[in-house]
């Protein structure tokens, strides 16, 4: 499943504000400022005892109370889970434990370029050793508060700067900010989980792929499979691993074929007793959940919405007889007088077979989808963009 928010913290002066504003922009999304809650709180204080005496600073160390601290991180645990929230804190860790639905990023640079981008400003001295140990004496001190408050609760040692606790670190002296943001969503889509099914010929394996390299996705296929089984290619592929160990562990032997076509070689496999059987197809269902449950992919197969019905977006697609036999035609290298007989004669195997399997037709599936398009008079790039684009809005 797909990362639903982003909470971000960073040394002090390495650019966390300015990336949060930007990405902001990119997505759209709500930003909490953890210390907003705070300064809220503070502003009503201050309303009801008509009293100005306290600063900021000084009304967190003497007011806020730990009953304050704790509802805040409540506050700021809700909002994260219902989703599109860019998080400014200091200690995500805390805000963020147990939500593994939340992309944590640190952004840190070396001190002296934090200085040198401090130098003159808010308060900072012109002098650049001057503006180093006060960013050193600023860091220091709130690491040594983030472990008074929250060490407790982490076998007593904490310290927001320890990088293994973030799932990307940004060092903003290495990238433009247009880097970082492209950093930061490369690996928001890691997480996402498309699945795509519809007709045979409609064009739903060219389009998975093309999505999933547009989005830095991996792409599996158990259409696929099927092709790589009755052409002897299976050996050959990334999945083959886990694939034959599934096998393995329910003592099923995988066939050997040599076919050089794949939609005959998958009308023959289907044919077996090893592709009818219930046992191989509860192997792919297994297969393409465990490559799903890691994310950051595109799966494209006939019964994958049904399967994968919790992914992030599901795409069902159709497209005329005729087209469906030009394309079946072209990539097969078929003589049209056969075409049309195959594909068919593929489609209804299919759903007699895994209705037999699964107790359902399979093209009900279009029911299951966020998006339905008819491909027929679409290109492969087309129909990508189609769907990237819908994503886009869908997940705003």
């Amino acid at each position: 499943m797909s990362y639903k928010s982003i909470a971000i913290a960073g040394l002090p002066k390495a650019g966390k504000t300015a990336l949060i504003e930007m990405l902001q922009k990119e997505l759209g999304w709500e930003v909490l400022h953890i210390g907003g809650i705070f300064r809220k709180k503070y502003e009503e204080w201050k309303s009801k005892s008509h009293s100005n005496d306290l600063t900021f600073e000084e009304f967190y160390a003497e007011v806020i109370t730990e009953k304050d601290i704790i509802d805040a991180n409540i506050e700021a645990k809700k909002r994260l889970e219902k989703g599109k929230v860019i998080l400014d804190s200091r200690f995500p860790r805390v805000n963020c434990e147990g939500l593994n639905s939340v992309l944590s990023v640190f952004v840190t640079a070396p001190l002296e370029i934090r200085a040198m981008r401090a130098i003159g400003g808010n308060g900072y001295s012109k002098n650049l050793e001057e503006v180093k140990n006060a960013l050193e004496f600023r860091e220091n001190k709130e690491a040594e508060w983030g472990q008074q408050t929250y060490g407790a609760l982490f076998g007593g040692k904490f310290d927001y700067r320890d990088t293994e606790q973030y799932r990307l670190v940004i060092d903003s002296s290495k990238m433009t900010i247009k880097e970082e943001v492209k950093s930061i969503l490369t690996e928001l889509n890691k997480g996402n989980v498309i699945a795509i099914s519809g007709l045979p010929g409609a064009g739903s394996t060219t389009a998975g792929k093309i999505i999933a390299n547009k989005l830095n996705l991996n792409y599996f296929s158990p259409g696929q499979l099927f092709k790589d089984i009755s052409t002897g290619r299976v050996s050959q592929q990334h999945y083959y691993s886990l694939f034959r160990e599934l096998c393995n562990r329910n003592n099923l032997k995988i066939p050997e074929f040599k076919s050089q076509n794949d939609s005959l070689g998958v009308q023959n496999l289907w044919n077996t007793d090893f592709g009818k059987s219930k046992e191989f197809h509860n192997i792919i269902d297994e297969l393409q959940i465990a490559l799903a449950n890691k994310g950051g992919i595109v799966i494209d197969g006939k019964l994958s919405l049904h399967m994968i019905n919790w992914a992030d977006l599901r795409v069902w697609l159709i497209a005329s007889i005729n087209k469906r036999m030009t394309r079946t035609s072209n990539r097969d290298n078929l003589p049209d007088a056969n075409v049309s007989e195959i594909i068919l004669s593929r489609e209804n195997s299919e759903a007699e077979g895994w209705k037999n399997i699964y107790g359902f037709d399979y093209r009900e599936q279009e029911s299951l989808a966020d998006l339905i398009i008819d491909t027929s008079n679409f290109t492969p790039e087309e129909i990508a963009e189609k769907i990237l684009s819908f994503y886009k809005k869908f997940k705003k």
